[in-house]
């Protein structure tokens, strides 16, 4: 049985990301609907109501509020969010972290701890990096200078308040030379792409043969899902490093292969599907 597609237009941050994908899904004769999320309304999801393995792109929001409305559809996603927390992943992969020593903190006790938290993760200008356990964006990560953490606190719970309980991850600064994208598929390189160089945004559909096999290095011992994004850092001294992983349902692919990756999307939700449906 073919897998369908649903696409949120909004995507998740390149509108020709979105494009591209729908077009491959077309190409692939699979049949697709674009649904717009609408966040302040009710979206509705009338369609797809046979069975049958269904896969999504698009944006967080839109994927959670479709999981919850139609629980039925499988995979839809690969969106275990346990084991795309920090704590979950740095668990197995610590050694491989750009920022192997850190530490967890409430955010509710960020003000309170600062004076600590400088003492032991600041660089040479005095900045920490901060960013969410949770991998659904609950704020970017960000370096934050010695004097302005409160500062920064009330622009983040402007957008709307932050539960005082929400795990932080903290660590010293590092300085990278370049980070590249890759989606991990079964353990597997699939495609890559970099996303930055010399600290400015520069895509490029090109990356270092050694950038992809740290990568299957990393992925070889553990992995959250058959299909997810790393994202690996070179740094100055050459090496590489694990930056972060997250959701390929809902992650830009810069300069990836996007033909390639929604054929493995499509495969995995196939094989996932039967597999799921032969156990029921």
């Amino acid at each position: 049985m073919s897998a369908r597609w649903l696409v949120d237009p909004g995507g998740a941050g390149d509108l020709n990301n979105v494009n591209n994908i729908i077009y491959a899904i077309q190409e692939l004769g699979l049949e697709c609907v674009t649904q717009k999320y609408k966040p302040f309304d009710v979206t509705e999801y009338n369609f797809f109501l046979d069975s049958g393995p269904i896969v999504y792109y698009g944006s967080l929001n839109c994927y959670k509020d479709a999981k919850k409305k139609r629980p039925k559809w499988f995979p839809l996603g690969w969106n275990n969010w346990q084991a795309l927390r920090c704590q979950s992943y740095f668990a197995h992969w610590g050694k491989f972290l750009v920022s192997p020593e850190y530490g967890f903190f409430l955010y509710g006790e960020l003000i309170r701890l600062q004076d600590f938290l400088y003492e032991v993760f600041s660089d040479s200008e005095e900045r920490i990096f901060i960013k969410p356990d949770e991998n659904d964006k609950l704020f970017n990560g960000q370096l934050i200078a010695r004097g302005r953490l409160e500062d920064w606190m009330q622009i983040e719970n402007s957008y709307g308040a932050i539960d005082p309980s929400a795990l932080c991850m903290v660590a010293k600064p590092v300085k990278i030379d370049a980070e590249y994208r890759f989606i991990i598929a079964d353990q597997k390189v699939l495609t890559g792409s970099q996303y930055k160089a010399d600290r400015a945004f520069e895509v490029s559909p090109d990356y270092p043969a050694d950038a992809a096999l740290f990568a299957e290095l990393v992925a070889h011992s553990w992995q959250p899902h058959p299909i997810y994004v790393m994202d690996v850092a070179r740094m100055v001294d050459g090496n590489y490093r694990l930056i972060e992983i997250g959701s390929v349902n809902c992650a830009g692919y810069y300069r990836c292969n996007i033909r390639l990756i929604v054929e493995k999307m499509t495969e995995i939700a196939c094989r996932e599907w039967e597999e799921w449906n032969n156990g029921r």
